[in-house]
């Protein structure tokens, strides 16, 4: 589900703050990482906006909140959404 600002706001503090004490390990959540998608089950797709570890600044990676892996989804904001607007286009992807 896309985030609300207000939802993205909440979600960014909420794992910045984590910082240090339940993320012990530094490339478990990045200050500058934003999510703005969610499951609803804690884990969202961010737009990574400094790529401390490795990659290009402004990909899109995913944060599972159980899991270390941090796959990048897309090179860019701009190349994941050209990709959601052609799924949807082509009709492989419909929202409900």
């Amino acid at each position: 589900m896309f985030s609300s600002l207000e939802d993205i706001a909440h979600h960014k503090e909420l794992l910045d703050d984590l910082i240090g004490s339940d993320f012990e390990d530094p490339r478990w959540w990045r200050r500058s990482w934003v999510p703005f998608l969610e499951n609803g089950a804690g884990d969202h797709l961010c737009v990574d906006l400094a790529a401390e570890d490795g990659g290009t600044p402004g990909q899109v990676l995913m944060f599972y909140h159980d899991w270390e892996r941090r796959p990048v989804r897309s090179p860019s904001l701009e190349a994941w959404l050209a990709d959601l607007v052609a799924s949807m286009e082509s009709g492989s992807l419909r929202l409900a």
